[in-house]
C-alpha cells in the first residue's frame, strides 16, 4: 500500500466528519455519514501509523489470519459474508502476479539489460 495515500484518505475522512458534525448538511442521514467517516477515518489513520510494520509481516501469517476470520464469520452464521470474502480473496490471489509485475519495474530482478 502507498502510505501517503492511506494518510490522505484518513485525513479527508476525519475532516469530512468534522464538517458533517458542524454544519449537518445531510439532514436526517447526517448521523449515519458522520459515524461512517469517524470510524473509517480512525481505522485508516491507525493503518497509516502501522503500515511500515505491516509490510514486514510474512505472507503465510496474513493468509492464516484471513482463514481464522473466515472461520469466525462462518460460526456466526453469515454465509453470504463468507462467500463474498472467499470471492474477494480468490480475486486477490489470482491478481497477485499482475500486481507484483506492475510494482516491480523491468530489470530489477538481477538481470542486466543489453548484455
Amino acid at each position: 500500500m502507498h502510505r501517503p495515500t492511506v494518510g490522505i484518505i484518513a485525513l479527508v475522512l476525519i475532516v469530512g466528519a468534522v464538517v458533517l458534525g458542524i454544519w449537518k448538511p445531510l439532514g436526517e442521514d447526517n448521523p449515519i455519514w458522520l459515524s461512517a467517516c469517524v470510524r473509517v477515518g480512525t481505522v485508516m489513520g491507525a493503518l497509516w501509523l502501522a503500515l511500515p510494520q505491516l509490510e514486514r509481516i510474512p505472507h503465510w501469517l496474513t493468509k492464516a489470519g484471513v482463514l481464522v476470520i473466515l472461520v469466525l464469520v462462518t460460526l456466526q452464521g453469515k454465509l453470504r459474508v463468507v462467500l463474498l470474502a472467499v470471492g474477494i480473496y480468490a480475486l486477490v490471489v489470482l491478481l497477485r502476479p499482475v500486481i507484483d509485475a506492475i510494482r516491480r519495474p523491468p530489470g530489477k530482478d538481477g538481470e542486466s539489460r543489453g548484455s
